[in-house]
């Protein structure tokens, strides 16, 4: 696995710089990364599955994945009705307000129910946490708005935004999650890299400016890391190392490679376990589930959830028979992770998840039309939500976690765009 990441690391670092920094700015670079990071994971970690990757699921991901551009190319190539009109001044401190409210308002509700740091997969919150989560999003979208503003019109970097963005991530920290911070990370990165397209001048000398940025991103990125690492080890010792080798087939020429690791030993067998199972869960989704669907309510479960029962459309039956079906195959996947594909096929089967991609190809295609035409700050921001969207697509979806689709809502809200 080593060997893997070197190269993919040369890869990614050739493409950074073939495109001077503006691939940041484009969903399926995203996509490449994400997606080329848990099949080189599942490849190259050692982690034997019983479930491997057969060729039904290539043939699977190759249609999705062909359905999805083809959605977003007639999305982008479609001709729609341009509308002359000038774009709104939005209420900053209205929406701060409405943001660090929420964020105050769940972790105030959090830890008083929970204590600091509670098992991330069980926790509690009342109807104020719930409506503090909700607000919460705000952040992400004027965090990152102020930031792009900033940016790209006078090239200099907000440090309220920054402090907004930070904002955004405690409520997961506080679980000890993380992704909230790879959520800032690739919006920030997104959003430098559109502000490439305007920085195409040589300069004789060095520009102090652009130095001086590429300098604090560096630091926000080495911070960043730093405390991903910080928390996988809080949240991935040694007993759960153990725990990881005794209950999976872990090859001698992994455990080997992992020793060369070091002290970040743990990180490596935390990377295969997040990382390694989403192919293999996926391949059992597949092969073996075959209802109840939820009709977008899945991913949606924030409305399932408060639905009456006698519909049947509660996520948690979804869970339920999952169990069954473990229990029936003897299989076990201690992640929860079979990406947005594996959510889809639960709510939608296996042709209606083909469909589901070209819808969101299309949506993609448009906004990144919309763009071309208004070049207006707030579709950056929408497009920049978009390329944090393909973290969440390995994970269960960016309509799962309202962190990512809040933003979506509150982007329509604070923005009233009526065009898409």
């Amino acid at each position: 696995m080593t060997l893997f990441f070197l190269v993919f690391l040369i890869i990614i670092i050739f493409l950074i710089i073939k495109t001077n920094n503006r691939i940041f700015f484009n969903e399926i670079f995203w996509m490449f990364v994400f997606w080329g990071l848990i099949i080189g994971v599942y490849c190259f970690s050692g982690v034997k599955w019983k479930y491997s990757v057969s060729i039904d699921l290539i043939v699977y991901l190759m249609i999705a994945f062909f359905s999805f551009m083809i959605g977003r190319k007639y999305g982008y190539t479609k001709k729609v009705k341009v509308y002359y009109q000038e774009f709104s001044e939005i209420n900053q401190s209205l929406y701060c307000g409405l943001g660090i409210i929420g964020v105050i308002a769940f972790s105030i509700d959090y830890i008083r129910l929970n204590g600091l740091f509670a098992s991330k997969s069980g926790y509690d919150i009342s109807i104020i946490g719930s409506i503090g989560n909700l607000m919460i999003p705000i952040l992400l979208i004027l965090g990152l708005y102020m930031f792009a503003e900033s940016l790209i019109n006078n090239g200099k970097i907000n440090i309220k935004a920054i402090l907004l963005l930070i904002a955004y991530t405690i409520p997961c920290i506080l679980n000890s999650g993380r992704e909230s911070i790879a959520f800032i990370f690739i919006g920030i990165l997104a959003i430098y890299g559109y502000s490439a397209y305007f920085n195409k001048k040589t300069y004789r000398f060095v520009n102090l400016r652009k130095l001086l940025i590429k300098i604090l991103i560096a630091i926000f990125t080495i911070c960043a890391i730093w405390f991903i690492v910080h928390i996988s080890k809080e949240r991935f010792g040694d007993n759960e190392v153990s725990t990881f080798l005794n209950t999976h087939n872990v090859t001698w020429k992994a455990m080997k490679d992992a020793e060369a690791w070091g002290d970040f030993q743990f990180l490596y067998y935390n990377i295969s376990s997040y990382f390694s199972h989403q192919l293999s869960f996926l391949e059992f989704m597949l092969k073996e589930y075959h209802g109840p669907y939820m009709f977008g309510m899945y991913e949606l479960n924030i409305i399932s959830r408060r639905l009456p029962s006698f519909l049947e459309l509660d996520y948690n039956l979804v869970s339920q028979q999952l169990k069954h079906l473990y229990v029936l195959k003897g299989v076990s996947y201690s992640g929860d992770w079979f990406t947005i594909f594996g959510s889809l096929i639960v709510d939608f089967g296996r042709v209606g998840s083909i469909i589901v991609m070209f819808l969101c190809g299309y949506l993609c295609g448009r906004v990144k039309k919309n763009l071309s035409i208004y070049s207006d700050i707030s579709y950056v921001v929408l497009r920049a939500i978009i390329c944090i969207c393909m973290f969440s697509s390995i994970q269960l979806g960016p309509f799962y976690n309202i962190l990512i689709y809040g933003a979506f809502i509150w982007w329509f809200i604070i923005f009233r765009k009526k065009r898409l």
